[in-house]
């Protein structure tokens, strides 16, 4: 689960109302094929320990036994399923997410196409980001598990996909920071992302991540990296 934000919290807030979630799927959550009946449980007993702090979090989950593999997502953070046969990576995602950031994602694609470093292209496009997110759990927006909705109608919303187990090698419940990797930044490919967290390379991950930040930093203040550009880096 990726905790979003807090309107009147603080950030201990945040975590505490992602880390409480958390210890209730653990304990909810077991079975694959009642899964949004535990994680509604586990959201109501996360509401009433919490109180409402109109804290928000996306989810993406997996959880099998020697049968079933269930994945379930919500919001834009996807659940990768790596399967044997002829559909070698299935992507689950949010479908009320399906094209949210496709505005974002064209503008920074053609600033990549200029040439010009993955931060400034990701920063032409975040305003178009930041009015999606500031959207969710609104009339007008796209909905996401909370603190202030009810647990059922956030269970009721969630994209749940089962597969056998055995069909499955791997599987990887991503942040949306995990996808953006793959999706926006094009530094990996999911079976490369899949490679990655196999071979406990997570600070490799942290690192594209938090250079990409750094490059953003510098800009923002003036500076340029003396480093290639993201599509130089590809080539």
């Amino acid at each position: 689960m990726l905790p979003i934000s807090s309107a009147v919290g603080s950030g201990e807030r945040v975590s505490d109302f992602a880390a409480t979630f958390a210890e209730g799927r653990a304990a909810s959550v077991s079975d694959p094929g009642y899964v949004r009946g535990q994680i509604a449980t586990a959201l109501q007993s996360t509401q009433e320990r919490c109180g409402n702090h109109a804290l928000s979090a996306t989810l993406a989950l997996a959880v099998w036994n020697t049968e079933n593999l269930a994945v379930a997502a919500i919001g834009d953070s996807p659940v990768v399923v790596e399967r044997t046969g002829g559909d070698a990576t299935v992507i689950i995602t949010d479908p009320a997410y399906g094209d949210h950031e496709d505005a974002a994602l064209a503008r920074v694609r053609e600033v990549l196409s200029e040439g010009l470093s993955a931060s400034l292209a990701y920063a032409s496009g975040r305003p178009l980001l930041a009015a999606d997110r500031a959207a969710r759990n609104t009339c007008e927006g796209r909905r996401i598990i909370s603190d202030f909705t009810s647990a059922e109608d956030a269970a009721a919303r969630i994209t749940v996909r089962t597969f056998p187990t055995g069909s499955v090698p791997r599987v990887s419940a991503c942040t949306d920071a995990m996808s953006w990797i793959v999706e926006l930044l094009g530094a990996l490919t999911y079976p490369e992302l899949f490679d990655r967290v196999q071979a406990d390379a997570g600070d490799e991950l942290v690192s594209i991540i938090m250079n990409w930040k750094m490059d953003k930093l510098c800009e923002r203040n003036g500076y340029k990296l003396a480093e290639p550009t993201h599509s130089q880096r590809r080539g």
